[in-house]
């Protein structure tokens, strides 16, 4: 930067705080914009700022640099559908996507409104002009190859998030703070609560979510609102691959997260309802976790309400594991409080995964589904350890 400012190269001070203090002073008078882009934190660009009032700089990063003093910060968020399709269609042609707007908007969806996907999608297509967007939609539908899809020369979707990562492990507490996102591979729920995160990864709640908190800071997680975090799918999916290194952990992962929400359900059931029709007796008797402690009622409440887009998915994912005992657990937990909130499409989905996961004919204990006679609600009876069957109608 001195040199471009005349700087003969042999007076450039080797000492960066000597260098930096002649660029301050070489632009104080100046009328000049810098632009740095990709800074890993403050300290990497400190010394790079210039002096004096009439300069400006526009600094990008992962990350937002809160420590930086006297900086407008714009937090920019994904693209929306529209903004993307416009960005593709700027660079692959509006007649081509116009012959295939369902095609076309697939591929969109599938970006997700990262502009770097799109923009690597649109030179795909325009490397393959023979192509119909139709093939590149339905390879980037399938969700093992989507990573590997979203590569164009030396530019990877993979990359931009292995770059976040290779620099938060490098940080203090980047070791913990990785292994919890590669854990959070191995769920699948939609949203994700400090509670369930710390029953993923083992960890005390507090230190969960300083390390949530890492991950957020250098975007590899959103978070709208305290205590609860999002993954973008193309991040899940990263976090899917990096959840395969880890091994013997990962089922007794996804087994605490699980015996989390059971424990959690089972509990903001008796709170909303003390003298439930409840089976005398539900395998697992004992869940591995102890779940969410609630303080009453109205805690249970704001507990079912936060996690409800995720309890299908706990559900499928109990199911898949092969425990049914597991599975039938949770959905009569989870359907019974469901039914409490007035969540019928829940209950209605709920019933539906675990009737298909586990057919009543394979014990003749199991009874998945009996339609109440009111308003269409739907109850879950659960595995028991009498031959009886039971209803949490």
């Amino acid at each position: 930067m001195l040199r471009s400012l005349g700087v003969a190269p042999a007076a450039v001070s080797a000492e960066p705080g000597e260098a930096a203090r002649l660029l301050r002073s070489l632009t104080a008078g100046r009328r000049m914009l810098f632009v740095l882009d990709n800074a890993r934190d403050v300290a990497q660009v400190r010394d790079l700022l210039p002096g004096g009032a009439g300069c400006r700089v526009l600094l990008t990063s992962r990350r937002l640099l809160a420590d930086l003093d006297g900086a407008e910060h714009v937090q920019l968020d994904v693209f929306s559908p529209e903004e993307s399709y416009e960005l593709l269609e700027r660079l692959v042609g509006a007649a081509r996507l116009a012959a295939e707007p369902q095609a076309a908007a697939q591929v969109v969806r599938h970006c997700g409104g990262l502009p770097l996907a799109v923009h690597i999608a649109a030179t795909r297509l325009v490397s393959r002009p023979a192509w119909p967007v139709a093939v590149l939609a339905d390879r980037l539908g399938a969700q093992h190859r989507r990573m590997n899809e979203l590569r164009a020369g030396d530019r990877a979707i993979r990359a931009t998030f292995s770059t976040s990562y290779q620099q938060l492990q490098a940080e203090r507490h980047g070791a913990a703070a990785t292994r919890v996102f590669d854990l959070l591979g191995l769920f699948d729920g939609a949203d994700l609560g400090t509670d369930t995160v710390a029953a993923l990864a083992d960890l005390p709640a507090e230190r969960a979510w300083q390390l949530l908190e890492l991950l957020a800071d250098v975007r590899l997680l959103q978070t709208d609102e305290p205590g609860r975090y999002r993954m973008h799918h193309l991040a899940r999916l990263f976090a899917h691959e990096r959840a395969a290194t880890r091994g013997p952990d990962a089922p007794q992962a996804v087994r605490r997260v699980l015996h989390h929400f059971l424990a959690t359900a089972r509990r903001a059931v008796r709170l909303l309802n003390p003298h439930p029709e409840w089976p005398a007796a539900i395998d697992p008797v004992t869940p591995v976790h102890t779940g969410s402690r609630l303080a009453g009622p109205q805690a249970a409440r704001e507990w079912a309400d936060a996690e409800a887009p995720n309890l299908v998915a706990v559900v499928r994912q109990a199911a898949e594991t092969g425990d049914d005992d597991l599975t039938l657990g949770l959905a009569s937990s989870l359907s019974h409080l469901m039914l409490h909130r007035g969540r019928w499409d829940q209950v209605r989905q709920i019933r539906r995964v675990a009737a298909h996961m586990v057919q009543p004919g394979d014990d003749p204990r199991a009874d998945l589904g009996v339609p109440l006679p009111s308003r269409g609600r739907l109850a879950v009876a659960s595995r028991v350890h009498a031959p009886d069957r039971a209803s949490l109608g």
